[in-house]
């Protein structure tokens, strides 16, 4: 990988947005109504057990993933938007994470996305 790439890598870290499946649509607009317009959303399903799903603030089984790349450096911005507009921190709102792009990309998988198929 080339040395941008290992830079570009390391400046990126991917946004997991799990909501209830009629918020989803919700999610996006805000989303890109704070600039953050690099995203996907898919539908899911809960397979957890019940005590489980309460005990992680999650009421219906149905879910939607929102899945967004954004600057490393904006992940504490992107939380505090969806605490705060979203309310992600009350009950059965949902749960957000962030991971570090270059913890779960391989080199080829950058290179590809760089373009250097």
């Amino acid at each position: 990988m080339s040395e941008t790439g290992n830079r570009n890598l390391c400046a990126l870290s991917v946004v997991g947005i799990v909501v209830d499946k009629g918020k989803g649509k919700r999610t996006v607009k805000l989303l890109n109504s704070k600039g953050f317009d690099y995203h996907f959303a898919m539908l899911g399903r809960g397979t957890a057990p019940s005590e489980i799903q309460s005990y992680l603030g999650m009421s219906e089984p149905e879910k939607t993933l929102v899945v967004a790349v954004v600057a490393k450096d904006s992940v504490p911005e992107v939380m505090r938007i969806l605490k705060d507009d979203l309310g992600i921190e009350r009950n059965n709102a949902g749960i957000a994470f962030a991971i570090s792009m270059q913890s779960i990309c391989s080199k080829s998988v950058m290179e590809y996305l760089e373009g250097n198929k």
